[in-house]
């Protein structure tokens, strides 16, 4: 890829802020919903969370609709946490595949701002769970150029439980699943890939589908999440015997022998949930958790499968929360251009209540003092007292402030968005937009210093909200640094000079 494959009519912004206090990281940013807290009530159990490029929110899970049957929930906010009105209906979208229960777990977006949501759907003829996938257009209509009119249902030769559990996008818009499909402790597990008209690309594996797919031997295995390298080829996290476990498969879906051993990682953890994340380096990070784990784990592996040794001890983090070992888990992860790490779960409370957990470490696995009111590193928020408060997912804006979706639950669940200040300077864009090898631009406010890294000698204006021209510059092949200091607080936007204009790539 080349500079001028990025070219196109969107246009860079960036935020010019000025010098001053700034809110402590990891406190709550009470410019968003109320005190820095949404809370969703019509809709509940919150699994997955997107942001798009105008910092708008998508949030997917289920929502009750009586007669003891949920649907699949998408709901999308405003950047400051109320609901989007042009989306759906009062920014909710349900979508009812046969009448019975259906629900959400994970949501992706696409380059076009199309909205991809996968889960389950109850098959009207035998109540047996199926994969489910649908499309949405960026209003929340159902798109239908996606499958039987935006909708994708497959039964996998009559399994009781299938369950799409995780997906990822590819470059060429395939989308790829892995679920829960079987009938037995063992054989319980497939990945799918779907083309982009939500068909089965029978390039993968033959016919689309990777069925009863184990960690090597034929044990128990499970698979949680998976994410999709650079080259295209696709990293599966889950479980065998109950430990964590990974595998990486070629992208036609046979394995990749030359990762770790015979295609295969495992570590001596157990592993019930597992999030990755690949590096702008290549490594993968990755957290998990078990339902009788008592800290929060992370693991980083080098680009050939072995373990970190720079990271944590001997490429692992376990952090306990406060003095008692007790139910603390993480969910989900993401990654500062600097290389900070942000993680999201739960930590116990008392008897069966918890709260939001969010921490902040180093890209070598310490805890980030700065972080936190406590200065430990560690950010613990109660919804309510007596409930259960599970973090899901956690992402970061433009502007490098950190949203948590999840659930505040007490019998029912409601939706529950919370977002945090970060003030790092080298925080930014980059968890929500792949910054390639040719382009990246950070920090994202900045207040003085805009860095620029591009692959090619370029040409760029940047214009103020007006339009006008308020500064050019030549930028050679690599990292550059343009002094904006003198620029007035406002939003700007980077353009290339020959009329096009540079913009990021979604992940």
């Amino acid at each position: 890829m080349n500079n001028k494959s990025l070219l196109s009519a969107a246009i860079v912004s960036f935020f010019l802020i000025a010098t001053g206090a700034n809110a402590q990281d990891g406190t709550l940013d009470v410019s968003f919903g109320t005190n820095g807290i949404v809370t969703t009530v019509n809709a509940h159990e919150a699994f997955d969370m997107v942001i798009q490029p105008d910092n708008k929110i998508i949030v997917v899970g289920s929502i009750y609709m009586g007669s003891g049957n949920d649907d699949m929930a998408v709901v999308r906010y405003n950047s400051d946490g109320s609901l989007d009105n042009s989306f759906g209906t009062n920014g909710i979208v349900n979508v009812d595949f046969n009448g019975k229960n259906d629900d959400a777990s994970s949501v992706l977006l696409q380059n076009d701002g199309k909205i991809v949501v996968v889960g389950r759907a109850q098959n009207s003829s035998n109540n047996n769970s199926d994969i489910a996938a649908i499309r949405l257009n960026s209003d929340g209509t159902l798109d239908n150029t996606f499958a039987t009119s935006g909708k994708y249902q497959l039964d996998i030769d009559g399994y009781a439980y299938d369950y799409a559990l995780g997906a990822a996008l590819q470059s060429d818009g395939k989308i790829v699943l892995v679920a829960m499909a079987g009938t037995d402790m063992f054989a319980k597990n497939a990945i799918i890939r779907l083309n982009t008209n939500g068909t089965l690309d029978n390039t993968f594996d033959g016919d689309g589908i990777l069925k009863a797919f184990s960690f090597g031997s034929f044990t128990l295995s499970s698979l949680h999440s998976l994410i999709i390298q650079n080259d295209g080829k696709i990293l599966i996290a889950g479980s065998k015997n109950n430990n964590f476990a990974l595998a990486r498969l070629n992208s036609d879906g046979s394995l990749d022998a030359t990762y770790a051993t015979n295609g295969y990682f495992q570590e001596s953890d157990m592993a019930t949930e597992s999030k990755l994340y690949i590096q702008n380096d290549g490594k993968l990070l990755a957290t998990y958790s078990h339902i009788t784990q008592t800290n929060v784990k992370l693991i980083r592996l080098n680009q050939d499968g072995t373990k970190d040794t720079s990271f944590g001890t001997n490429g692992m983090v376990s952090t306990q929360i406060g003095t008692i070992a007790t139910y603390d888990y993480g969910k989900d992860l993401a990654i500062q251009p600097n290389g900070k790490i942000v993680v999201t779960g739960s930590a116990y409370s008392s008897g069966s209540a918890s709260d939001f957990l969010l921490i902040r470490y180093n890209s070598d696995g310490t805890l980030d003092n700065t972080f936190g009111s406590s200065s430990n590193g560690i950010v613990v928020t109660s919804v309510a007292t007596t409930d259960e408060d599970r973090g899901k997912a956690v992402k970061l804006q433009s502007d490098g402030k950190i949203v948590v979706a999840g659930s505040n639950c007490t019998g029912s669940c409601d939706f529950v968005l919370l977002r945090y200040n970060n003030t790092d300077v080298s925080a930014g864009i980059a968890d929500n937009f792949y910054l390639s090898t040719d382009f990246a631009i950070y920090p994202n406010p900045t207040n003085s210093i805009l860095n620029i890294k591009v692959k090619e000698t370029t040409n760029i204006i940047i214009v103020n909200m007006l339009g006008a021209t308020v500064a050019t510059q030549k930028l050679n092949a690599g990292n550059n640094s343009i002094d904006v200091s003198t620029l007035t607080k406002g939003i700007y936007f980077v353009q290339s000079s020959n009329g096009g204009a540079v913009k990021f790539i979604k992940e």
